[in-house]
């Protein structure tokens, strides 16, 4: 028989409930859980090593310089003489594999050419080129020094003037340096009202644009304007220079009816358009005199 007690014996507790059963658990746990998390990062590394060696093997096989040669190159958004160029410009990159390319230096390149503002190259595997350029195009046409200049919207100096830029119909600038001695601002002011006077008559009355041969600007009060199809000069308004255009062709009739000729017409006015008869012929021994 078991001899009975006072005192019930206590079940022996579970040895992971035991202190040291305890934190041997943790340990085992612990290393466990390590090794869990080196042998994941092995093959992290691994795989990634793969990957990346794959990837260089295959950005060498692409942009081997055998393969996907440069054939064509595509140019939208200029004059066909500006496409032209811009080919040419590209034509040492024909041959070369069209992934290996910098298009930054090709677009630097291209934008080193005067008549092109901006430009963005793209790829078109497996061969080709396309270009997309914005073009300068030419505001005015500047008397300067006895010869005729090109200038853009902002007045740029865009070199001498050449037919082939489709600029031949465009009125001409005059008097930036006339009128004694002017300063380069002076000038530069005369031509900031010449081409602001431009750009507002191509919006109000763009038919009288077509007509314009000169705009001299070297008055601060007026735009002294000549027309390929009107002798008398016409003064226009600086600050308003389509006033009174409307009623030009209203005051020429009028004129002509009466058989009268006139030396200018003021437009400046508001709604009336003032007339200067021109003086009366020399007589005598002057009718020769220029």
């Amino acid at each position: 028989m078991t001899p009975l007690s006072g005192r019930r014996a206590q079940p022996a507790a579970p040895r992971y409930l035991r202190p040291e059963g305890n934190a041997r658990l943790r340990r085992r746990r612990r290393t466990r859980a390590a090794a869990k998390v080196c042998f994941q990062g092995v093959i992290w590394i691994a795989g990634a090593g793969a990957l990346a060696g794959l990837a260089t093997a295959g950005w060498s096989f692409l942009t081997d310089p055998g393969r996907f040669p440069l054939a064509i190159v595509i140019v939208e958004g200029a004059p066909d003489v500006v496409k032209a160029e811009v080919v040419a410009t590209l034509k040492p990159f024909h041959g070369r594999n069209l992934l290996d390319l910098d298009l930054r230096e090709l677009e630097h390149r291209i934008m080193a050419h005067p008549w092109v503002s901006a430009a963005s190259v793209h790829r078109r595997p497996p061969d080709a080129l396309l270009v997309i350029l914005s073009a300068r195009s030419v505001e005015a046409l500047v008397e300067v020094g006895g010869e005729i200049r090109m200038v853009g919207g902002n007045g740029q100096d865009m070199g001498r003037y050449e037919p082939r830029w489709g600029a031949e119909d465009q009125p001409i600038i005059t008097g930036l340096s006339g009128g004694g001695a002017v300063t380069r601002a002076q000038v530069a002011e005369r031509l900031n009202t010449g081409l602001r006077a431009m750009r507002a008559l191509r919006s109000g009355s763009p038919s009288f644009v077509e007509r314009i041969s000169t705009v001299d600007v070297s008055r601060n009060d007026r735009l002294t304007v000549t027309l390929r199809d009107y002798g008398p000069p016409l003064y226009l308004d600086p600050d308003s220079p389509c006033r009174n255009i409307d009623h030009l062709e209203a005051v020429r009739t009028g004129l002509a009816r009466e058989g009268l000729e006139a030396g200018y017409l003021d437009l400046r006015f508001k709604d009336r358009v003032a007339v200067m008869p021109a003086e009366p012929a020399p007589v005598g021994g002057d009718a020769g005199a220029s």
